[in-house]
Formats: C-alpha cells, structure tokens, sequence
C-alpha cells in the first residue's frame, strides 16, 4: 500500500530531527584496563 508522498516526507524528518539530537546525550566513554596479546603480534585492548 503506498504512502501519501506528504506524511513520507514528514516521517522522514521526524526521523533526521531524532538523530541529529544524537549527539547532545554526550558520548559512551570507553577507559582501557588491560593490552593482550591475540597470536602473532595482534595486539588488542580489552575495553570496560
């Protein structure tokens, strides 16, 4: 069943206005507590 073109559009802005508010909840922090050793030198960090 096919949308009205009109309320597509507003959906679609609806949707841009959410995720451009994105940003102002802040960023996840991530601190590293330990460097591993993963086979032949793939080092990697364990992240809490």
């Amino acid at each position: 069943m096919p949308r009205n073109p009109d309320r597509q559009t507003a959906e679609t802005q609806s949707r841009i206005t959410v995720k451009n508010r994105f940003p102002d909840l802040g960023r996840a922090e991530t601190e590293a507590v330990a460097k591993t050793q993963q086979g032949k030198g793939n080092e990697r960090l364990e992240l809490r």
